[in-house]
């Protein structure tokens, strides 16, 4: 059982050492996971190229063309899980470079690599969910489209028939006597009176 000094010099010394104070501490502190970055919201850590990262984002930007801030968010999350997955897989090789495997470390970096390649498969399952639903919706409007133009197209051929039913009855009714001319030779002296009509117009 702790004596009354012990307890009241653990009290002293936990006073002394309570974390990084300064604004350099502190920093130091919420940076500790940049060893290795892979907890980390730091997108590169010291020694990788942001050249190179760029790279792949517009790789992936040029292949799935993102549209929306929502598809432009998760194609970036697939650049940056292939990123972080990609760098856990080298530091799992170092894991072997010394004598005796750092068995504690590769677990870690197993872990993590396991984290991020799901993490990627996720941003590509959402990204195709979501370009699914907006073709599907695409191809609803398109056909909505098309069906409305053929149903007006249908209702223009059956009122233009019939009218021309109209006046068929209308020109072909008969005549004193009983005579008839028919439609199609009142049609073309019709168009002949117009054109001649036409014509009169324009020298005037």
């Amino acid at each position: 059982m702790s004596t009354n000094a012990q307890i009241t010099a653990n009290r002293t010394n936990s006073q002394l050492s309570t974390g990084p104070t300064t604004e350099a501490g502190l920093a130091a502190s919420s940076r500790n996971n940049l060893r290795h970055g892979l907890a980390s919201n730091e997108i590169l850590i010291e020694g990788e190229d942001p050249a190179e990262y760029a790279a792949l984002l517009q790789g992936y930007l040029d292949e799935y063309q993102p549209t929306t801030l929502t598809e432009t968010t998760l194609t970036s999350g697939l650049a940056r899980h292939q990123w972080a997955a990609d760098r856990a897989l080298n530091l799992q090789s170092r894991c072997f470079d010394g004598p005796e495997v750092d068995e504690k470390k590769l677990g870690l970096f197993i872990r993590y690599e396991s984290t991020h390649r799901r993490q990627y498969s996720k941003c590509l399952n959402d990204l195709l969910k979501i370009r699914k639903e907006k073709r599907q919706t695409e191809i609803g409007f398109e056909s909505q489209k098309l069906t409305e133009a053929k149903t007006r197209l249908a209702n223009a051929r059956a009122e233009n028939t019939e009218v021309d039913s109209s006046v068929r009855q209308t020109m072909e009714a008969p005549l004193p006597g009983n005579m008839r001319i028919p439609f199609d030779t009142l049609k073309s002296l019709f168009e002949a009176a117009v054109r001649e009509v036409n014509k009169s117009l324009s020298a005037a």
